[in-house]
């Protein structure tokens, strides 16, 4: 009898597939820095395997800055300059977005993009804020125009709301007639928003997540969805979606990790997500149900484990039903 063997799946130097819960979100995706500002109390990678090398200030990507380097110590030659002399932020800034913008388009080449797209896109980032104030933007900017021009979804994740001031996002979400009329089709921006801002110290409070929110989805009419996670009370979580569900188009739930037995009150748990089921049957804004709230459910016991699965699985398929709806659109 043969059995089947998984392939190992193809990985370009920035572009690779996540795995785990991570791999809920998105089956491509782009860490272009390491490292947050945000401060949250609950990080993920303040515990797993890259708590000792995540710091508080981002740094770039090793990928990035081999090629940089190598790159700057040619322009260094070449202009009879030794490594005490002072290379120019210009110069150090191009080189950076060159090599950063160069390596997605090999990888894009490396790994198909017909593959990519048809996956769904790309996702920025899991070890990173994609807009935390101490990046440089404009690589970003311009590696997700370079997506969008190929019809490539790009899907960031964020925290922050001060970018939306930025003049050159600005005018990238506001296409002039040199753009294509369906550039920013394909765009989608989410932000994490807990409700708890004390877990949160170095992120912006969560009213003005909401505004920013808000201003993208009614005024800039951009794809929006809420990371409701980790949930980290039933009463924060339902406010969270009461102020959040007519300004998004999506609200994707996780449970608080690790997952622990007594995190929630069975009774509450079980009366959210028959409300959230109800909500998803009723609104246009979608729910998403992350893995970790299975995960939940099953310390519960009885009926409430039961209980739980069942609407969770009912949630899971109303979600699919509008997705396949709103792909066909």
């Amino acid at each position: 009898m043969k059995t089947e063997t998984k392939e190992t799946p193809v990985k370009g130097a920035l572009i690779y597939q996540p795995q785990g819960a991570a791999g809920e979100y998105a089956k491509w995706a782009i860490n272009l820095y390491h490292g947050c500002s945000n401060g949250c109390t609950y990080c993920y990678n303040r515990r797993g395997v890259l708590s000792h090398v995540f710091g508080d200030k981002p740094e770039l990507a090793t990928p990035i800055i081999k090629q940089r380097d190598k790159l700057l110590n040619e322009y260094l030659k070449k202009n009879n300059m030794t490594a005490h002399d002072a290379i120019p932020q210009k110069v150090i800034r191009d080189t950076t977005a060159f090599v950063a913008l160069s390596i997605v388009a090999k990888d894009i080449i490396r790994i198909g993009e017909d593959v990519i797209r048809e996956d769904g896109g790309i996702f920025f980032s899991f070890t990173c804020d994609p807009f935390d104030p101490d990046i440089d933007m404009d690589i970003l900017r311009m590696i997700v125009f370079v997506l969008l021009d190929r019809q490539i979804p790009a899907t960031i994740l964020t925290k922050n709301t001060d970018w939306l001031e930025n003049d050159k996002w600005k005018d990238f979400l506001e296409p002039d007639a040199d753009y294509p009329d369906d550039l920013l089709r394909d765009l989608t921006i989410g932000f994490t928003i807990t409700g708890k801002d004390k877990l949160e110290p170095g992120a912006p409070s969560t009213e003005e997540r909401i505004e920013a929110l808000r201003k993208l989805h009614d005024e800039y009419k951009i794809k929006t969805f809420v990371s409701l996670e980790p949930m980290t009370s039933i009463h924060t979580a339902s406010e969270v979606i009461k102020k959040t569900y007519k300004i998004t188009d999506e609200i994707r739930i996780g449970a608080q990790s690790p997952i622990k037995k007594d995190r929630y009150d069975p009774s509450e748990f079980v009366g959210f997500i028959v409300a959230v089921k109800t909500l998803a049957r009723g609104l246009d804004c979608r729910f998403m149900v992350k893995d970790s709230m299975y995960k939940q459910a099953e310390t519960f016991e009885g009926a409430y484990r039961d209980l739980c699965v069942r609407n969770l699985d009912e949630i899971k398929k109303i979600y699919e039903s509008k997705q396949k709806e709103n792909d066909e659109k």
